[in-house]
């Protein structure tokens, strides 16, 4: 009856401790006689969750070991399956993968269920109960009790909506159990799954039945991390995002970023998240640091000249204001002027009679009024009268301000069909007569603005 109690309950627990697969080892069996003849026929078989994983006999001298295979969190019992004789002589012990004696005994005795494992399970961490209910309206009474290695460490239950979490500490593998402790009412809207401390489902059920599995919490980093990290982008515009990736090993747990010149803006995240979004503000080639770190140690990856940031190339209409950043290109569509250059425009008249009686002048008021910026001949009637062709006038003073070309006959009668054009520094008429010629009512017998 003992050995079928101790098989069946290794069988329970192998049904529960799911996830052992998460680390693979070796375990060792080390067989000692006293008497140094080994075992005289004595087998100790081990199990591991219920099944064998190695049979130790030692057929002679005064020490050995068998080497088993074993998972984190396996369940280990060790029973004689042979008696064997001069059992008196006979000692053993059990050492898990990570160097702990977790059993021993003399040649008669085995042992019951003890829980191995490959690594330091470390410190507790937070697992959840999630609890879902598909009318939405919660629980209506009913409590799901979590324990963990038999006592109870927390009461869940769904006040109202239709999902809600409870929080609780188990340490890699710890027994988590579940139990409706409070029927309550509709317990068929409700479920429930328990999640380890990486997030996955250890196991779940329903508004009526409970469950058993085995805690899990990340382990504890032992090596130093190697950091690393790529950029979207490494050629870019200024103002234009650059998501850069952690691609560091062993699990670091935080990241400074940094860059030289400083000049960037964190669009997304800030210089101590895993993976930020960063723009850069001035044109340049840019020096990137990550600092990734875990509990061992930490370690600096620098890329050198990794970013080059330029100004966004833009094609502008003119004259529409726009700002280009130091060092940038735009394509404008225009004319452009400049007032630090001359702006030469051309004035040239034509045909009609009594040419020798006509004469112009531009200024900045009508009918010759204001400053006189520029006269043919002396700016006096008869001096310097007549056609004029091509003639080059510097306006670059007057950018930007409304002038008068005035047309003025010596005896007042008029043009006599005689024609003038002005034209501007990139050959557009800007001024003509419109292929009139002006009156007879005044000295200045006519003036167009341009």
């Amino acid at each position: 009856m003992k050995n079928f109690y101790i098989k069946s309950l290794l069988f329970l627990v192998m049904s529960i401790l799911t996830f052992s697969s998460k680390a693979q080892c070796d375990g060792t069996l080390t067989m000692n006689d006293s008497y140094g003849d080994g075992w005289n026929g004595g087998v100790l078989t081990i199990y591991a969750n219920g099944m064998i994983v190695a049979e130790g006999s030692l057929g002679a001298g005064a020490s050995g070991t068998e080497i088993f295979p074993m998972n984190q969190c396996d369940a280990i019992t060790a029973e004689w399956t042979v008696a064997g004789s001069w059992a008196s002589e006979r000692s053993w012990s059990i050492t898990d993968g990570a160097g702990n004696v977790i059993a021993s005994g003399d040649g008669t005795t085995g042992t019951a269920e003890v829980v191995a494992y490959c690594s330091d399970p470390g410190d507790a961490c937070l697992h959840q109960v999630l609890m879902n209910d598909s009318y939405g309206d919660g629980w209506n009474g009913g409590v799901l009790t979590i324990s963990v290695n038999g006592s109870p460490v927390a009461d869940a239950s769904l006040g109202a909506g239709a999902s809600g979490t409870v929080d609780f500490s188990a340490t890699t593998c710890d027994v988590i159990s579940a139990a409706w402790t409070t029927a309550g009412s509709w317990a068929s809207e409700r479920s429930y799954s328990i999640l380890d401390g990486e997030g996955n489902v250890i196991f779940s059920g329903d508004g009526t039945t409970g469950g058993q599995g085995a805690a899990y919490c990340a382990p504890a980093a032992t090596n130093p991390p190697v950091a690393d990290f790529s950029a979207s982008s490494t050629s870019v515009s200024l103002g234009v995002g650059v998501t850069f990736t952690d691609l560091s090993t062993e699990s670091p747990t935080s990241w400074t970023w940094s860059f030289d010149p400083s000049t960037v803006t964190y669009i997304s995240g800030s210089s101590t998240s895993q993976n930020p979004v960063v723009s850069f503000d001035a044109p340049g080639v840019y020096d990137v640091t990550l600092i990734a770190a875990n509990a061992a140690a930490d370690d600096i990856e620098m890329k050198t000249s990794y970013i080059t940031a330029s100004c966004l190339a833009m094609t502008v209409n003119y004259p529409d204001d726009y700002e280009q950043c130091a060092g940038g290109s735009s394509t404008l569509v225009g004319t452009v002027i400049d007032p630090n250059q001359p702006q030469l425009y051309k004035l040239s008249s034509s045909g009609g009679s009594y040419i020798s009686e006509k004469w112009m002048s531009i200024t900045t008021g009508v009918d010759g009024s204001g400053t006189v910026v520029w006269a043919q001949g002396n700016g006096t009637i008869g001096n310097g009268a007549g056609l004029v062709t091509n003639v080059e006038i510097n306006l670059g003073n007057y950018t930007g301000q409304t002038l008068y070309i005035n047309a003025y006959d010596q005896y007042d009668d008029g043009w006599d069909g005689t024609l003038y054009t002005l034209l501007g520094p990139g050959g557009s008429v800007v001024a003509n007569n419109g292929g009139l010629t002006p009156d007879d009512l005044s000295a200045a017998n006519w003036a167009g603005a341009f």
